[in-house]
């Protein structure tokens, strides 16, 4: 069942205004702390922000990846999809062979699966 548009629209609208509300909230805040730090000595204001860069780097590297890897498995499911859907006539032969696999191979998955019951 493919997701409506408007389900789609709605979410990235969301996303936006998150987005944006961070985009409003986030400098104000790095500002009140550079005014909180900014007595110290410099090496430690270095320090100081060159950890809390560090962190918010590391949390966007793990979101990009979270995000990269939906996408992958959405596009890799889209291209499976297709695949399938076509008529067995319009295959190649390795195209057919590699579909067969497949098949085989969930087919074992589940097989194999411990909370599927014989029954």
């Amino acid at each position: 069942m493919q997701p409506s548009r408007f389900t789609n629209g709605l979410f990235l609208l969301i996303a936006l205004a998150a987005l944006g509300v961070v985009l409003i909230w986030i400098p104000p805040q790095i500002v009140a702390q550079y005014e909180q730090v900014k007595n110290w000595e410099p090496a430690w204001v270095y320090g100081y922000f060159g950890i809390i860069g560090a962190g918010a780097a590391l949390l966007l590297g793990v979101v990009g990846y979270f995000f990269y890897s939906l996408w992958s498995a959405t596009r890799k499911k889209n291209v499976q999809r297709e695949r399938q859907a076509k008529n067995p006539s319009e295959l190649s032969s390795s195209e057919k062979q590699k579909e067969v696999a497949e098949n085989l191979a969930a087919t074992e998955d589940l097989r194999q699966d411990a909370a599927i019951s014989d029954d």
